[in-house]
């Protein structure tokens, strides 16, 4: 009996694998085309559209000192309001030190307070006007956990080779040290509220639920591939992704990829007939930088949000997740790619870039060179001590 009954369900097993595998690249009769809001021209570049000319990988190389670990600076914490190096520190209680104050200081303590605090004081902005914006505004979305600038520290991991620490003397005289992780939470500051360009997405917003009827299916995974082979592949540039395929945004800069033909599917006659000469099983590796979530000293399950006084470009630090995506690529008679069908479940809801700034615009930001020249030859090391001048 328990022979006849293992024998029922492993021949039940197989009739359901069999099944699956079958529906997973039966024809459906029809092309699935990106829409308006994925598509690829909206990259304003030469795109390829032919599936054997797109490169099958491509990694940004270290040498090019970017896609840096950092942190999202959550706004339970009061995002760049948060005195990292102050283990007493209560977020949105910052008692910011009048220029008296600060005279009278040890230039340690003053390297304990804010990314944001040390470059109002830079400034000499001693009402603390980017700080007092910062806390604001931290305090208001204190409540989702997930919230913060990761939209800022992606483009400025992408755009910017890392920064290392400086120490620097305001116009007042106040010695001023900033470590690695303060200036990066200021470049991440200033991409996500002060460089103004337009943003060019592919793809849109979750906003519903993962699970359920009204599920998001993620951008086209035609257009998905098309994007990540061009930028990465052919102009040799990263981009931003959410990862998250619910109503959270996590935006992650991505860095390689990496494509595997899987099958070549035959079309049916009447997909043929519509124009479609080839379907072909794809599973596409995408790497992307994750926040600094290690720190040396940490415990080996602490996986909160940290920063280092230091790089950490070419060290265990600088973490990466590398995520699978499966899905079928649909191509006409000319080997272009025109459409895809998702397989996997889990999938990117939208890509996007922005242009890379040049100089650091605005009166309230434009100081941020005197710490951080764009220019990479100009960055200067620790023991160097620029003055800042009266131009705030």
């Amino acid at each position: 009996m328990n022979k006849t009954f293992n024998f029922f369900v492993f021949k039940t097993l197989l009739i359901l694998l069999t099944f699956a595998s079958f529906a997973e690249e039966a024809p459906d009769k029809k092309i699935h085309p990106w829409n308006k809001s994925e598509s690829p021209k909206k990259l304003k570049i030469d795109i390829e559209y032919r599936y054997d000319k797109i490169p099958q990988a491509y990694s940004l190389p270290l040498e090019k000192e970017v896609g840096w670990s950092g942190s999202y600076w959550p706004s339970e914490k009061g995002g760049v309001s948060h005195r990292w190096l102050d283990p007493f520190f209560k977020p949105f209680e910052n008692e910011l030190p009048t220029l008296w104050h600060l005279k009278r200081m040890d230039p340690e303590w003053i390297k304990t307070l804010s990314p944001i605090e040390k470059f109002d004081i830079f400034k000499g902005d001693f009402s603390y006007s980017l700080t007092n914006r910062v806390i604001k505004t931290t305090k208001k979305n204190r409540k989702k956990d997930w919230a913060g600038i990761c939209h800022g520290w992606a483009l400025a991991s992408l755009n910017f080779s890392e920064p290392k620490p400086v120490t620097v003397t305001s116009k007042d005289g106040i010695e001023i040290k900033f470590g690695s992780s303060d200036i990066k939470g200021l470049l991440s500051y200033y991409m996500a509220y002060g460089h103004e360009a337009d943003t060019i997405q592919i793809g849109q917003r979750c906003t519903r639920k993962i699970f359920g009827k009204k599920k998001c299916s993620g951008m086209n995974p035609a257009s998905f591939h098309i994007v990540m082979g061009n930028l990465l592949g052919v102009q040799q540039r990263g981009f931003i992704a959410d990862v998250d395929p619910g109503k959270e945004v996590w935006n992650q800069p991505v860095v390689a990829y990496r494509f595997e033909e899987v099958t070549r599917i035959t079309p049916s006659e009447r997909e043929f007939k519509k124009g479609l000469a080839k379907k072909i099983k794809v599973k596409a590796y995408m790497t992307y930088v994750d926040e600094l979530q290690k720190v040396p000293g940490a415990a080996d399950d602490d996986y909160e949000d940290h920063k280092m006084w230091t790089p950490i470009l070419g060290t265990k630090y600088n973490e990466k997740t590398t995520k699978e995506f499966v899905y079928i690529l649909e191509l006409d008679y000319m080997g272009k790619i025109i459409g895809g069908k998702w397989i996997s479940s889990d999938r990117p809801d939208f890509l996007w870039v922005k242009p890379i700034p040049t100089e650091f615009v605005g009166e309230k930001f434009k100081a941020l060179e005197k710490i951080y020249p764009i220019e990479k030859e100009a960055v200067k090391a620790e023991e160097t001590k620029p003055t800042a001048e009266d131009d705030n």
